[in-house]
């Protein structure tokens, strides 16, 4: 673990004592982590439904985060001479049209953990509720692409993430 802050050490320790797994990993997001979980891969012969669940949730959620950054800052990205879609959709359609699909998109994968029995009944209650609460923060920035909406959609997106993934450690199932 690269970490030496107390709180957060001691809050880890905490959610292992809770969860009781077998096995805690640290993701750190190096090349050595990609090369440890590339070999656990390659060594069970597969990856399993919740690991790409995780992946569709984090895909789909990034989206809608980057797009609501992304129409923070369209005038310094367009100074900057960034091609980047808040930029270029001068009207704003696209931008909020794809912040929406992505967020109906994580809606449904976010269900994908208890569908494949990784987490249980509270996490899914939790996923539905925090979905639908993207979901809307989404639908608000398509319908009125304001800075304020923007950045409802992006204090929104970072208090999903974390949330949702607790929940699933919280009600894992097995």
């Amino acid at each position: 673990m690269s970490t030496s802050n107390p709180a957060l050490l001691l809050w880890i320790k905490e959610m292992e004592t809770l969860c009781g797994p077998s096995k805690v990993h640290w993701c750190d997001g190096s090349e050595s982590e990609k090369d440890l979980l590339t070999k656990e891969a390659a060594a069970t012969g597969e990856i399993s439904g919740g690991g790409w669940a995780l992946f569709a949730i984090q895909f789909f959620w990034q989206i809608p985060h980057f797009l609501a950054i992304s129409w923070l800052y369209r005038e310094d990205y367009a100074r900057a001479g960034f091609k980047m879609l808040a930029v270029t959709d001068t009207d704003g359609g696209r931008t909020g049209h794809q912040a929406v699909s992505h967020a109906l998109g994580l809606l449904a994968v976010s269900l994908c953990p208890f569908v494949f029995r990784v987490a249980g009944p509270v996490y899914l209650l939790g996923a539905l509720v925090l979905g639908m609460m993207f979901l809307w923060f989404s639908v608000r920035f398509a319908r009125g692409l304001r800075r304020e909406n923007a950045r409802s959609l992006f204090l929104v997106s970072i208090i999903y993430l974390p949330l949702v993934l607790g929940l699933i450690v919280m009600d894992k199932v097995g």
